[in-house]
């Protein structure tokens, strides 16, 4: 008896939805708008309560989520991992762009569901983590496991309203300003500066601007973090991290190159 009882319940709430389904669409049409359609009054009105609602909810993100890895402001701070860049006074411009980039990781078929569940309950239990690579995942376009790992879920559910507040909250946020670096920093100005001929390297001012504050969709460098800045050339010069401008001048750089420029930038006001 239980088991009819449970078998009629699903039945008609099959039917239920799919009566929904149906009339849903029908009663929207008798009241002027289309589900679905953006330029119907319903989406305008959720529209524009989400853009008018975004610089708050934004400031409450940044202060209690973001602060975690980034330090208050997005200025990073004593103690703070700097594998985790500072946000404070970058370009709004850059930071929408690669919030966006973050949230992408999620948003194809061929990457919703990054891991199965076999594969997510070995990664709770033993730390393993499968090899993120663009035989893989051959729509993302970068596969540092740190991007993976904290920004995928961080940028998920954020809709585009909210990514341009946060990258006004802290494009707006003063910068912590230049900081002691240990490192070649003569080295590091130099090729900042003027590049390296001899390797046929260009200047990093030339897009950066000389004093390193970078512009639009080119990020600020100056005061930022000398190991992030380290890893993220590391990253775009061997396609972990894909910059399709960026790559092919960073092929001529050492190591020894890189963390030169790195601690330099560092310094910077």
């Amino acid at each position: 008896m239980t088991a009819n009882m449970t078998r009629t319940a699903l039945r008609a709430a099959i039917v239920s939805s799919a009566l929904a389904a149906l009339l849903v669409p029908w009663v929207a049409s008798a009241q002027g708008f289309r589900v679905g359609d953006e330029d119907a009054p319903v989406a305008a009105s959720l529209k524009t309560r989400a853009e008018k609602g975004a610089p708050e909810y934004a400031k409450h993100l940044a202060n209690v989520w973001c602060s975690a890895c980034h330090g208050p402001g997005g200025r990073g701070g004593p103690g703070m991992n700097q594998i985790f860049p500072i946000l404070a006074g970058q370009s709004a411009e850059y930071l929408e762009a690669q919030l966006k980039s973050f949230r992408a990781l999620t948003q194809d078929e061929v990457t919703v569901n990054h891991e199965t569940y076999v594969e997510r309950w070995l990664i709770n239990i033993t730390g393993w983590r499968k090899v993120y690579t663009k035989e893989r995942y051959p729509d993302a376009t970068r596969y540092e496991e740190r991007a993976w790992d904290f920004m995928k879920g961080a940028a998920r559910d954020l809709d585009d309203p909210t990514i341009k507040a946060l990258a006004a909250f802290f494009s707006g946020v003063s910068t912590p300003g230049g900081r002691p670096a240990e490192g070649d920093l003569a080295r590091g100005k130099a090729l900042f500066d003027q590049g390296d001929a001899a390797k046929g390297l260009l200047p990093c001012s030339a897009c950066h601007g000389a004093d390193a504050h970078g512009n639009g969709p080119i990020p600020r460098l100056a005061g930022q973090h000398k190991d992030y800045v380290f890893d993220q050339v590391k990253f775009i010069k061997s396609g972990i991290r894909q910059v399709e401008q960026m790559a092919p001048l960073v092929q001529g750089l050492t190591d020894e190159d890189i963390e030169a420029v790195a601690a330099y930038v560092q310094t910077l006001n």
